[in-house]
């Protein structure tokens, strides 16, 4: 047999070692693109001369191993964008999309290793696992590096009561700015179109808010936009790109420095026709070219059909290694894929790894770990696995997750994946016995704490699709089930689904009563009451109360920390701001508490209740402050429990004549929500307070003109409830500047979006209309008004509002003759603004009760 080996690379070599000095290494260029990341070269001629190899270099350059051809006008615009982030010193994004294997990741890369005086930090979403929100953080706090900021957003997403994801999403902002300040930051997020809608919400509030020269690059497939067509849409800093293919000239440059110049003129046309401009595309069908796979069958149309054809050339053992590596998932350690195989093969998985890299299938990333060329090369090589490999190895591997990897963040989310596609696989060959069964109930267990732990954070999005996937995997008859079935439906309503919340806690009601299980239906029941509440408050509250009302002794009985807390949320909720019961309000809200305090839910909501009951309610300001500041002194707070206690304490300041403090309180609180994008609350709690303060003060232009700004926005918001408040407030500053015509305009907004059982609307409006009645002579009307608004406040626990009914009706009185009745009005006006505290109240008073008396 003739064993002499000859061709071009024998010729290029021999011709290398007549060219090279003694003691010298010459490299060809073919070599030299292809350690240009790892070696000092020297050029000379047609080849380099290697000088030195860089320290603990990899053996392969990752995603650098193909040349970069034909990209320079868009890598100039990106350049120039970060230009100008780094000029203006602000945020700018840029949305690049375009198909797989386009070249999109391999640009921005460039991008960053063209960059001088630039930070990157990189991150990629993962496109198994649905509901690893925050994975994409992970990477990119590695490589930030030690900090006070990134250890702040280490245990925000490690606290055993998970923080809030408006303040994950602040502090990973305040992160970005930290890093920015010293050298402008390159933020990179790869493959965001499996992006959960959460960690959309954090890159708009770094793009948005931040205060630094950051260049977020949002890298995503076509269907980001498609599927999210506002992301960062309301945003002057943000330039969309469509990454399109190369043109036929920049593909033929590309394939000869694929080493495409061996092969015949006629392939090299076929394969620059076939890529139609794909770089990966072109990378594979030269790979499958050189290894003399075009000779066996036609040249495969599609990236995966080429993948295929590839794959179909490899031996057993690396077929076996690739089939572990693309169960685990894109990236996956040696060590990972050994544990998969059979003990026999196992001492081979180094050398198959090494093969399957120099065929660029997979590429080293470091600490024995590797990650698949392209993502289209894992989805491939998985979907050419047979089912009941991919069913044993998701399981196999989902055991050894929970041995191996303990401690990983999100662990709950991979092993429910894992264990939920062997469940998947299995049914679908057919197979339905009790170990089938088994991987369902762990899957869905995982997969519903999991969805837990998104909700307490506050991640809506995220926690629909966890327990949507966990309630539908566990047993219908299971108990656990339909405990997620609650929280799947008060996660839907937080998403802005409240029709899919309403079905699905019917749907546990009835599944609850047919099964005898009492807790998980009474909890349903209250839900479901608030629910309706929402949706049509007329007459609802009543039942909300009558339903909890039976339904707490045997949640007691049951020692059910999480149902409990959140019926007497609701309970105080609507006794207090519906009903005018602050007393009974702020007690529901106290022993909601106690129960919160056994849970991992954040108490912030619960905390903003008890504030905003002693504000309104009978406690004297001087309590109430006091147990306000208790509230944010509370380690558990967290920065939006601060933002939204802090309005009510500023609020009672000016109760007690302190309007400075008052205001600078109320000023604190509207930073902090904007701070964590909380646009919503800050309208409803700091806007509420702040109006009061300049209705307290007299300061009646001040007060319309940040009600009109609130009406605006909550009118935009469809918010109706809230909207009702305002308007008739607004109306209230209006009319206290004499014109009648436009304090009627917003009554009618109020009378127009106002509940008929909302006693808090009434005792706003009722008052608006009395004085607007009176401004128009008509002052029986107005009498009989005001003293029906009298008689409603008497019902109620609402000393500030009790005390200005009467002066409402005091002046009502006055503008009849009939001083001596407006007096004894006035007089007990100021008894009840005492008992409450309430120093400017009573000082207001009295200076309508100057009116009273005679010069």
């Amino acid at each position: 047999v003739d064993r002499s080996v000859s061709g071009p690379p024998v010729r290029s070599s021999a011709k290398l070692r007549l060219e090279a000095e003694r003691g010298e290494i010459l490299v060809s260029s073919a070599t030299a693109r292809r350690i240009t990341h790892a070696a000092w070269l020297e050029t000379r001629g047609d080849a380099s001369v290697l000088r030195e190899l860089g320290e603990g270099a990899p053996a392969f350059d990752r995603r650098l191993d193909t040349p970069f051809v034909g990209r320079e006008r868009e890598l100039r615009a990106l350049r120039d964008t970060l230009k100008r982030t780094k000029q203006d010193r602000s945020p700018r994004a840029v949305i690049l999309v375009g198909p797989g294997g386009i070249g999109k990741s391999r640009l921005v890369t460039e991008l960053a290793r063209r960059s001088r005086g630039v930070t990157t930090i990189s991150g990629r979403c993962l496109s198994y696992g649905d509901g690893i929100t925050y994975w994409p953080l992970r990477k990119m706090l590695h490589e930030a590096g030690p900090s006070a900021e990134r250890d702040a957003v280490e245990r925000a997403l490690e606290a055993k009561t998970p923080r809030p994801a408006a303040e994950i999403a602040l502090l990973f902002r305040h992160l970005c700015e930290a890093l920015a300040r010293k050298r402008p930051l390159l933020l990179v997020i790869d493959d965001l179109h499996w992006a959960e809608p959460t960690l959309l919400d954090l890159v708009e509030h770094v793009v948005t808010r931040a205060d630094a020269p950051i260049l977020a690059v949002c890298v995503g497939r076509g269907e980001l936009l498609e599927e999210h067509p506002d992301f960062l849409a309301a945003h002057d800093g943000v330039e969309r790109a469509t990454l399109e293919g190369l043109a036929d000239k920049e593909t033929g440059e590309l394939l000869e420095h694929l080493d495409g110049s061996i092969l015949e003129p006629v392939q090299r046309a076929q394969l620059v026709e076939t890529a139609a401009g794909n770089p990966f595309f072109l990378e594979q069908l030269v790979a499958l070219a050189l290894e003399g796979g075009l000779a066996e069958r036609p040249l495969p149309e599609t990236v995966r059909a080429l993948l295929s054809a590839r794959l179909d050339r490899l031996g057993p053992g690396e077929r076996a290694v690739l089939e572990r590596g693309a169960v685990i998932g894109k990236e996956f350690t040696a060590s990972d894929v050994v544990a998969l195989l059979e003990p026999s093969a196992a001492a081979a998985a180094g050398a198959h790894l090494g093969a399957l890299s120099e065929r660029g299938l997979v590429e080293p990333t470091g600490d024995h770990g590797y990650e698949f060329r392209h993502l289209l090369v894992q989805e491939v090589v998985y979907r050419s696995a047979p089912k009941r490999l991919r069913a044993e190895l998701h399981e196999r591997f989902a055991d050894r997750l929970g041995v191996a990897y303990a401690t990983l963040p999100d662990l709950d989310e991979f092993v429910g994946h894992h264990l939920e596609q062997a469940y998947r696989l299995r049914t679908e060959l057919g197979e339905s016995d009790r170990r089938t069964s088994g991987l369902a109930d762990e899957a869905g267990r995982r997969l519903g704490e999991a969805g837990f732990r998104s909700l307490k954070r506050g991640d809506g999005p995220t926690a629909v699709s966890l327990l949507t996937r966990a309630t539908t995997l566990l047993p219908r008859e299971s108990h656990l089930r339909l405990q997620l079935m609650n929280e799947l439906g008060v996660a839907q309503q937080a998403a802005g689904d409240p029709e899919g919340a309403s079905r699905t806690l019917s749907e546990t009601i009835a599944e609850s009563a047919a099964l005898n299980h009492r807790g998980p239906e009474l909890r349903a029941r209250i839900e479901r009451a608030y629910m309706d509440l929402l949706a049509s408050p007329e007459g609802a509250a009543d039942e909300l109360l009558e339903i909890a009302d039976a339904a707490l002794p045997t949640l007691e009985a049951f020692g059910d920390p999480r149902s409990l807390a959140r019926a007497w949320l609701l309970v105080g909720y609507v006794r207090g701001g519906i009903q005018g019961n602050h007393a009974a309000w702020e007690a529901a809200e106290e022993r909601a508490l106690v129960y919160y305090r056994q849970t991992p839910f954040p108490p912030a909501t619960c905390m903003q209740q008890i504030a905003a009951a002693t504000y309104w309610g009978p406690t004297p300001v001087s309590e109430a402050k006091e147990r306000c500041a208790e509230l944010l002194a509370d380690e558990t707070i967290g920065q939006y429990g601060r933002a939204v206690v802090l309005p009510y304490l500023g609020g009672l300041h000016a109760q007690a004549g302190d309007f400075a403090p008052a205001r600078e309180l109320v000023t604190e609180a509207e930073h902090l929500c904007s701070e964590l994008g909380a646009a919503h609350s800050a309208v409803i709690h700091c806007g509420t307070v702040r109006a009061d303060i300049e209705l307290l003060a007299e300061d009646f232009a001040a007060a319309e003109s940040t009600l009109r700004e609130q009406c605006h926005f909550l009118e935009r918001m469809h918010d109706r409830s809230h909207l009702a408040v305002r308007a008739a407030k607004l109306a209230d500053a209006i009319v206290s500047q004499g014109d009648l015509d436009e304090a009627e305009r917003w009554a009618a907004v109020c009378r127009a979006n106002a509940a008929q059982d909302d006693l808090s609307v009434q005792l706003v409006l009722g008052p608006v209309e009395a004085r607007v009645l009176a401004g128009r002579g008509a002052l029986d009307q107005a009498r009989a008004r005001a003293e029906e608004i009298v008689r409603l406040a008497d019902r109620t626990d609402g000393l500030n509002r009790i005390a200005v009914s009467r002066l409402v009706l005091a002046e009502v009185l006055l503008s009849s003759g009939r001083a001596s009745e407006a007096q004894r009005a006035i007089e007990e006006a100021i008894r009840v603004f005492e008992v409450k505290e309430n120093s400017a109240g009573a000082a207001r008073a009295r200076r309508l009760l100057g009116l009273c008396t005679p010069a």
